[in-house]
C-alpha cells in the first residue's frame, strides 16, 4: 500500500489545527523577542498591558468617556500617560483619579485637553507623524538604542515619548524628534537610567 496519499490526507485534515497553532507560536515568539529586548522586566511588560486594559474598562464602565471625548491610555513601566480630548475639567480630573486608583500605577501624566475630539484628519496626521518619528530614530547613533525601546504617542502634533533611557539617548532622541515636520511640541515621559 502506498503511504504517501494516506499521509497527505492526514496532513490536509489536520492543517487547520496546525495553522492555528503556528499563529500562536509565531505570536509567542514575537512577544518573547519584544520582551527580551525591552528594558522592562517581563512582569512589568505584562503589567503595563493589564493596566491599559483596566484603565479603559474603568473609564468606560464609570461612563467618564462621552461621545464627544477621545481618551487614550499608554502605560510604560507603570507610568501612565493619558492623552486625548474631553469636554470638561471635571471629566479630565475624574479620568486621572480612576487611573490613579489602579493597583501598581506609579505615576499618572494627565495630558488630556479640554476640547472637541480630534477629527479623522488630525488622527491620520498624528499617525503619520508617529511613523516619521520612528523612522527618524532609526540609526540614532547611540550604542544599544533602537526604536523598540520607547513608546511614541502623538496627539494633534504633540509627540509624547515614553521609555527607560539614558541621558545620552534622551538628548539624541529630542534632537531628532524636534526636527520632524508636523511636530508642534515634544513631551518627555522618560525614566532615566
Amino acid at each position: 500500500m502506498n503511504r504517501k496519499p494516506a499521509l497527505l490526507l492526514i496532513f490536509i485534515l489536520f492543517m487547520p489545527f496546525i495553522s492555528g497553532c503556528a499563529g500562536l507560536v509565531v505570536g509567542g515568539i514575537a512577544m518573547s523577542a519584544s520582551v527580551a529586548h525591552d528594558r522592562r522586566t517581563a512582569g512589568s511588560y505584562i503589567e503595563d498591558q493589564n493596566i491599559e486594559l483596566k484603565a479603559l474598562d474603568r473609564i468606560n464602565n464609570k461612563e467618564v468617556r462621552r461621545e464627544s471625548s477621545s481618551i487614550s491610555i499608554t502605560s510604560y513601566n507603570q507610568i501612565i500617560l493619558i492623552t486625548g480630548q474631553v469636554e470638561s475639567a471635571e471629566v479630565k480630573e475624574n479620568t486621572a483619579q480612576l487611573v490613579k486608583s489602579i493597583a501598581k500605577v506609579k505615576r499618572v501624566v494627565n495630558e488630556l485637553e479640554i476640547s472637541p475630539a480630534a477629527t479623522t484628519s488630525e488622527s491620520t496626521s498624528d499617525t503619520y507623524i508617529t511613523a516619521k518619528v520612528k523612522v527618524k530614530l532609526i540609526n540614532l547613533g547611540v550604542p544599544g538604542f533602537d526604536t523598540t525601546l520607547i513608546k511614541i504617542k502623538t496627539e494633534r502634533g504633540v509627540v509624547y515619548l515614553m521609555g527607560i533611557v539614558t541621558q545620552r539617548e534622551v538628548d539624541a532622541i529630542i534632537e531628532r524628534v524636534r526636527t520632524v515636520s508636523g511636530v508642534k511640541k515634544v513631551v518627555k515621559v522618560f525614566e532615566i537610567l
